[in-house]
Formats: structure tokens, C-alpha cells, sequence
């Protein structure tokens, strides 16, 4: 939940919300699991942000942390994070992303897409230090 709730511009009100409907509903979604979306962005504020783009697919914000590091969340298209990524979050733990489960990943979104679902993929990074320039685009 935490890159959906803090990679977001969206505000929810007392009775609608304010941005992209697709972001309100992610944080509509981390209000169900019980994660405060205004809290977690109120403590981790933004050092620098990579918009939503249709060439990219996804959107990235940066937060310094006290260490100097910077915690990098992202969420877009999973077939382009999965280009992106080297690990996985699974119901065992962080593993290493592979070929193969790279590959049962896109089935799943894939599936879900036939289906007339939309999946979105979320990943988080720590970067020693400041980023220096943004990421270079992910392929089309």
C-alpha cells in the first residue's frame, strides 16, 4: 500500500475527492487496509516527483530520508515496471524476480486484462544519496 498511498496526488474529502479518479481509488484502497494516506505523505515529504507520463507509463516520487538516502515509489503499467525491477514481494518474503516469474506475473496482468481489469503495479527503491538526474525513460 505504501508506494499506491504516497506516489499520489489525489485527496479524499468528506463526501468526494479531489485529483485522477484512478489515484482517489487507490487511496480509497489504502483507507480499506487501514493506511492513512495523508499521514504517510505528511511524514515522507517529496524531494522531487516524475509526473505521470503515457511514453513512461508510470510516476515516481522521491523522499529524502534522514540518512541521506532516498526512498524512490513508483506505480504504473506492470509490464514496465516489471522491466524495472530485480526483486518481488511475495506472500514468502522479498525474492529475486526472475525470467519465470517475470513471465507468471504478465499472465496474471494479462489475464485480468481480457477480463476488462485494469492492473497497476507498484515498486519501491533506496538510493544512496540524491538522485542526480531522473531515470531514463522505460521502453515503449
Amino acid at each position: 500500500m505504501l508506494p499506491f498511498a504516497v506516489c499520489n496526488d489525489a485527496r479524499l474529502t468528506d463526501e468526494d475527492f479531489i485529483g485522477d479518479p484512478t489515484e482517489a481509488a487507490l487511496v480509497v484502497l489504502a483507507a480499506k487496509a487501514g493506511v492513512d494516506a495523508d499521514s504517510l505523505r505528511a511524514g515522507r515529504p517529496r524531494a522531487g516527483e516524475l509526473p505521470f507520463d503515457a511514453a513512461t507509463k508510470y510516476m515516481a516520487t522521491f523522499h529524502t530520508k534522514v540518512d541521506g538516502r532516498t526512498r524512490v515509489h513508483v506505480k504504473g503499467a506492470v509490464d514496465v515496471l516489471l522491466t524495472l525491477c530485480t526483486h518481488v514481494r511475495t506472500e514468502h518474503g522479498v525474492r529475486t524476480l526472475d525470467d519465470e516469474h517475470r513471465s507468471e506475473l504478465l499472465a496474471v496482468t494479462a489475464r485480468l486484462g481480457s477480463a476488462g481489469l485494469r492492473g497497476l503495479g507498484a515498486a519501491t527503491a533506496l538510493m544512496d544519496g540524491r538522485p542526480r538526474s531522473p531515470p531514463p525513460p522505460c521502453p515503449a
